[in-house]
């Protein structure tokens, strides 16, 4: 390995996490993720083959899943959750993604996400 790749691993070696923080009854529950990576946006662009010309509700759910974690770290959904999560309102889903994936991060702007409930 090189001096500078070494350089850059220990930088980057415990990425900084998102946080969103979910209303649940009289109580809170909040997840995080990690910025998505290359790693990620090549899993999700095999799993959705139209994925950079047309990002989807499906696939921002998928990227939730996949991301998602307690506090601790653990998965914080799975894909039985998937039906769930594809169910909440937008409102709830375009939340979860904009604290978990700010910045536009996951490329699934309202544009898309609009455009995906018309088909």
């Amino acid at each position: 390995m090189s001096i500078l790749g070494q350089r850059l691993r220990d930088a980057a070696a415990a990425p900084q996490r998102n946080a969103c923080v979910l209303d649940v009854g009289d109580d809170q529950v909040t997840i995080y993720a990690t910025p998505l990576t290359g790693m990620d946006m090549e899993w999700i662009s095999r799993k959705h083959k139209d994925f950079a010309a047309n990002p989807t509700v499906g696939a921002a759910v998928d990227l939730i899943i996949r991301k998602a974690e307690t506090e601790d770290g653990e998965k914080a959904f799975d894909v039985e959750d998937k039906t769930w999560l594809l169910s909440r309102s937008m409102d709830f889903l375009t939340r979860i993604r904009n604290d978990l994936f700010p910045g536009g991060e996951s490329d699934l702007g309202e544009e898309a996400i609009e455009e995906d409930l018309k088909n």
